[in-house]
């Protein structure tokens, strides 16, 4: 997929330019991305806390009962993912 840019790069750059600047780029994009992601769960950690200090357990409960709720749809989904890979539902999760 970059080896393309890199034959068009390393013409004008050469080659360890060409590689130090995809390189590069692709660090400088992980890091945003990762930035956004840590700047969105502070945001909603904070948001936790701010409403279970305003609300109580009650709130608690509720963020437990999503969270589970959440967790077993996505133990579905993997599950699901390893059957159209042609793995059996269950063989990678009981190996350990």
């Amino acid at each position: 997929m970059l080896y393309p840019l890199h034959l068009r790069l390393a013409v004008r750059l050469g080659n360890r330019w060409s590689a130090l600047l995809i390189g590069l780029v692709g660090v400088a994009v992980m890091l945003v991305a990762m930035a956004t992601v840590v700047a969105s769960l502070a945001s909603s950690l904070y948001s936790l806390i701010a409403g279970l200090h305003n609300h109580g357990l009650a709130t608690l409960a509720g963020v437990m009962v999503l969270v589970a709720l959440v967790s077993e749809v996505f133990v579905e989904s993997v599950q699901q993912a390893a059957v159209a890979f042609g793995m059996p539902p269950h063989s990678w999760v009981l190996s350990s």
